[in-house]
């Protein structure tokens, strides 16, 4: 983890999941945040501008609906940069 990150902590739960992804993450110090879920080729599936959050705890629910099993990257966007985690997704 790079000390200077604004993102503190970054996991992901269930992780493989079906049918609904809790991504919870602490911010060191107030910042922008956009999360996004990339499929394996890259392409944006979902993007959620969350505004600008406190430092603290902060959770977001994600349901993958209509997306295939496979592999998927979720990033938190902050000032500091992007910190990113690996998604298993399982049939429904």
């Amino acid at each position: 983890i790079d000390p200077a990150s604004e993102v503190a902590a970054f996991s992901i739960a269930p992780n493989p999941a079906t049918d609904q992804v809790q991504v919870s993450f602490s911010l060191r110090q107030s910042s922008p945040v956009l999360l996004r879920v990339l499929d394996t080729q890259g392409r944006t599936i979902f993007t959620q501008n969350l505004g600008t959050l406190e430092t603290g705890e902060h959770q977001v629910d994600w349901q993958p609906k209509n997306q295939p099993a496979g592999l998927y990257w979720i990033d938190i966007h902050t000032n500091a940069g992007i910190r990113t985690q690996q998604l298993v997704l399982g049939k429904h």
